[in-house]
Formats: C-alpha cells, structure tokens, sequence
C-alpha cells in the first residue's frame, strides 16, 4: 500500500505526464455498479462530494485526523482551486475518453460518466499534470467484487485505461 500523500509525489518525482489513480467504489446500496472516472475540481453533485469524502477520509485514519503537513482548510481550498485550475480542460478530456474505452471495450462495465470532486490523492500533483481517478466497480456489490478479483477483468480494464493514457502522453500531455 502506497499512502495518498506519496502516490503523487512519486509521480512528481519521476517526472509523470499524467497521473492515473485507480481504485474500487463502494456504497451502502449493494445494488450500486459502473465504472465512473473523475478529474480534479469541485465537486459538482452530493454523490460526487460523498465519493471524494469517503477517499480522502483515508488520510485521516492513517494520521487519526492529526497530519501536521495539511494545510489549514481555508488556505488548502484556495491552493487547491489554483493547482486543480492549470490541467483542468487536459483532465478533464482525458477522464472522458478512458470513460468512453471502458464502455466500449470492458463487458458488462455500466457507465457511471466523468464526474468531477476534490480527491486529495489528485491535488497532490501539485498542477503538474492532468490528472484521473478511476473508480473501476463497486466492492459492495457480489457481482461486481467478483468480477474485480478476476484476473481476465483486471487485465481488460487496465488495457482500455492504459490505451486513452498513452495517447495522451503521445499526444503531447504535458
């Protein structure tokens, strides 16, 4: 396990051209399933807010709520809006067409669209590069968590995921 702080300081570092984070959704309903991709900016729906809260609250287990790095809240949004600002139209592109590679090309997958909300894990490239959050499936649901231990699945969704990727790093994402 990678902690959020550090995934996008890893990609930073090494001097990433997009950053791509991947991870399994989860609801209380157990009926709830689809992929859905997000770029960096303020959430636009409740559901979208609730999805980022759930994520980022990950970082307040790991530090029991106490990480002396934060920033105050205030101070944090305003960062947050300028860094989330620099790629927005590339993030928001790329969110798009590897929503529309996973609906075409990964059976079964219901398409959740692009939405957008304030992921920490995504703040952390620091305006460096577009960015994405993939929510591949929900782990609440039978079906789904099946499906997403299935090695054939894994390999499908990374395939689709990395073909929108490379081109746009081919096409000259910064």
């Amino acid at each position: 396990f990678i902690p959020l702080k550090k995934r996008a300081r890893i990609a930073r570092g090494k001097g990433g051209k997009i950053f791509l984070s991947l991870h399994c959704n989860a609801s209380k309903n157990q009926r709830s399933r689809g992929a859905e991709v997000y770029f960096l900016s303020d959430a636009k729906t409740a559901e979208a807010a609730e999805v980022a809260k759930r994520e980022n609250a990950v970082l307040d287990l790991k530090t029991n709520g106490a990480d002396s790095s934060r920033l105050d809240p205030e101070l944090d949004g305003i960062v947050s809006g300028l860094l989330s600002t620099q790629f927005l139209k590339e993030s928001q592109d790329l969110s798009a067409l590897i929503c529309m590679e996973i609906a075409q090309t990964v059976t079964g997958v219901e398409n959740r669209g692009v939405k957008q909300a304030n992921f920490y894990v995504m703040r952390g490239t620091m305006g460096t590069m577009p960015s994405a959050l993939v929510e591949m499936g929900f782990i609440t649901n039978l079906s789904e968590e099946k499906r997403l231990r299935s090695t054939a699945f894994q390999k499908k969704m990374a395939e689709a995921i990395y073909r929108e990727g490379l081109k746009n790093v081919a096409a000259g994402a910064n």
